[in-house]
């Protein structure tokens, strides 16, 4: 006689410990190739260790804004969660990187100078103390009326969220913000951004220009991402008239994902990263010796712009077309 199996049922927390075992073992196949030099050394002992671990739990569930250090966000996605902790599992017992940022770009020292983690109730502006906004008819080509602060606002997820929006006329309304901080000599500068898709969009969540109104012509452009190339931008640099910009391939589809951008400013050149990695340099010796980006005082600046270099806006863009900022950030000696 056959022997009767008894159906049992699987209890609520049998089956959440289960699926927190499952995204546990999917996030450490994910990033089981990843060099545990990627990590930041929490606690400065080069180890990814049980120091390490306790850290991370200790700030387990936090947001960026409630960190203790910010390197317990290991995959930089705003929230100490379960991904993170899968990172460090599937990096326990490695040595820990625990060269610092000054040292990776050759400064001797470097301190955040000013940040902006856009931190806020939905709805509400960014901070006047830290942006103003612009307020005429954009050049370029560009079919943008630069609305003020009507077409940015903090998303209440810890994003600034600049929008652009289709008119009835077919031109568009959007936002530029400025920053009220200047900057002189060496520095590093960074954005995490999401950039919209499509014909016709002009990304640029992070670029600077001379004070106050960019009448020099010195201007850094970090990232401008053109929505009809998906998987590169550009890097330029604009200097008494001279111009050197270069196109960066990602291989990643911008749209689909934030990334950091970043910019390393020196007295002969300014090296550009994406997500961590040196990807570009632009020379003193390429721009002719027009140099101005260490010694004049710069702003920086959030734009989304339509048209112009972005190419006419395509017909199947949707009304509101947004561009998410999750911080700024720039370090200086």
């Amino acid at each position: 006689m056959p022997t009767l199996i008894k159906k049992s049922k699987i209890k609520k927390r049998d089956f959440l410990a289960f699926i927190c075992m499952f995204i546990i073992a999917a996030g450490i196949f994910v990033y089981s190739s990843r060099a545990a030099s990627n990590l930041g050394d929490i606690n400065n002992d080069a180890k990814v260790d049980m120091t390490y671990l306790t850290f991370l739990l200790s700030n387990y569930g936090k947001s960026t804004a409630q960190l203790s250090d910010p390197d317990t966000d290991v995959d930089a996605n705003g929230l100490v969660d379960i991904f993170d902790l899968s990172i460090l599992l599937s990096n326990y017992g490695k040595t820990a990187s625990s060269t610092p940022l000054n040292q990776t770009l050759g400064f001797n020292t470097l301190n955040l100078s000013a940040s902006d983690e856009f931190t806020g109730a939905a709805g509400t502006k960014p901070s006047s103390s830290k942006w103003g906004a612009k307020q005429f008819t954009a050049t370029n080509g560009s079919v943008v009326y630069w609305n003020g602060l009507n077409n940015v606002q903090l998303d209440g997820t810890g994003n600034l969220d600049i929008f652009a929006q289709r008119q009835a006329s077919g031109t568009w309304n959007s936002s530029w913000i400025s920053g009220t901080q200047s900057y002189t000599g060496p520095r590093y500068m960074e954005a995490r951004a999401k950039v919209p898709a499509g014909q016709g969009v002009w990304s640029a969540p992070i670029w600077e220009w001379d004070a106050p109104y960019g009448s020099l012509g010195t201007e850094n452009d970090v990232i401008e991402q053109l929505g009809i190339e998906p998987t590169s931008y550009h890097t330029t640099l604009h200097s008494g008239g001279t111009d050197s910009s270069k196109n960066n391939t990602t291989l990643s589809t911008l749209a689909n994902d934030y990334h950091v951008y970043g910019a390393a400013v020196y007295a002969d050149r300014v090296d550009y990263y994406f997500d961590g990695a040196k990807i570009q340099t632009i020379t003193k010796a390429e721009m002719g010796n027009k140099w101005g980006f260490d010694a004049t005082a710069m702003v920086l600046n959030i734009s989304l712009d339509m048209g112009g270099w972005g190419g006419a806006p395509s017909a199947g863009l949707p009304s509101t077309v947004r561009m998410l900022v999750d911080y700024i950030r720039v370090y200086t000696p």
